[in-house]
């Protein structure tokens, strides 16, 4: 999902709920709590601080004629 020339949606390779959640897994491939935390702020300030941009993107624009056409 793109918010202007923004990307909103990050897919990650790395387990980021359970360190979301507090808390970690021997073995696993996550993030500690910790670092899980950080991330997840900084990608909801990143999307928040663009959703401003994606509305104006969104909408439509209508132009109107300010002189009516000619009937040719």
């Amino acid at each position: 999902m793109d918010l202007g020339c923004r990307t909103a949606v990050f897919i990650s390779p790395y387990d980021l709920s359970c360190g979301w959640e507090g808390h970690s897994h021997d073995g696993a491939r996550g993030l500690l709590p910790e670092d899980a935390s950080n991330l997840g702020l900084n990608l909801l300030a990143y999307t928040l601080a663009n959703a401003k941009l994606g509305r104006f993107l969104s909408s439509n624009k209508v132009y109107v004629d300010q002189e009516k056409p000619s009937g040719r």
